[in-house]
């Protein structure tokens, strides 16, 4: 048996930020997708009122595009770090 120093630890357990990456592919969604950004920015306005969130993103239009929905959406911005690192899915 081999073991490693990696573990996924319970969703209650202490942590120092969130990460995600935000939705990109809509057919993850099939025609359901334009509402997913907003799904997602309500997810982050809660985290981010009381811990640090990391977000990926594709490239620099895909920030633009998050950090405005984000901004709408009232995500405490201070707590939301954004960083470009290209995914296939989410």
């Amino acid at each position: 048996m081999t073991t490693t120093a990696y573990r996924m630890p319970a969703e209650w357990a202490p942590h120092a930020a969130t990460w995600i990456a935000w939705p990109h592919n809509p057919e993850d969604w099939p025609g359901k997708f334009q509402p997913i950004p907003w799904v997602y920015a309500e997810i982050v306005r809660h985290l981010s009122r009381v811990e640090q969130v990391h977000i990926l993103v594709n490239d620099l239009a895909a920030e633009s595009r998050a950090t405005g929905i984000l901004k709408r959406g009232g995500a405490t911005l201070t707590r939301v770090h954004v960083h470009r690192w290209p995914t296939d899915r989410v």
